[in-house]
């Protein structure tokens, strides 16, 4: 459903943020 992949493509946006914001903090993933 269309709910579905938005929902997923959020998580997955969410999830690349929250990876940027760590590396560029230096912090250990």
């Amino acid at each position: 459903m269309v709910i579905d992949a938005v929902r997923v493509a959020m998580a997955s946006i969410i999830g690349a943020q929250a990876r940027a914001i760590h590396a560029g903090a230096g912090q250990p993933l």
